[in-house]
């Protein structure tokens, strides 16, 4: 069994090289925050991952296209669908309609009313 005075100095020697260790990590950023502020580390980031994401863009495009292009397409037309609703919705009314306003036409005669059928 090992000496427990020994152990102890061991330990201790094991404790302080890595609080060394550790100061000079915090050393380390601290110097690197000095060296670059807070705003231009933020800057570096997010251009950084706008790179990434445009990178990313780009490859899913190359591998994507014809389902990107037809949702394009279904997207301008209900785009345009939108921008004309009022037409289109006049349009297929007219279409719709069309049949009963020939049947009225060729039925000059109003149909009496409910009330006079049964007057004395």
């Amino acid at each position: 069994m090992a000496d427990p005075e020994q152990q102890l100095r061991e330990d201790r020697a094991l404790r302080n090289d890595a609080k060394g260790l550790v100061k000079n990590s915090i050393d380390n950023v601290k110097g690197d925050m000095a060296q670059r502020g807070f705003g231009a580390r933020v800057a570096s980031r997010a251009k950084d991952g706008a790179a990434q994401i445009a990178d990313d863009s780009a490859d899913f495009v190359r591998s994507h296209g014809n389902q990107l292009g037809t949702g394009l397409v279904f997207g301008a037309l209900a785009l345009v669908g939108w921008m004309f609703r009022g037409q289109i919705a006049d349009a297929i009314y007219e279409l719709v309609n069309q049949d009963e306003d020939a049947a009225d036409e060729a039925d000059p005669e109003p149909e009496a009313p409910v009330d006079d059928l049964h007057s004395d």
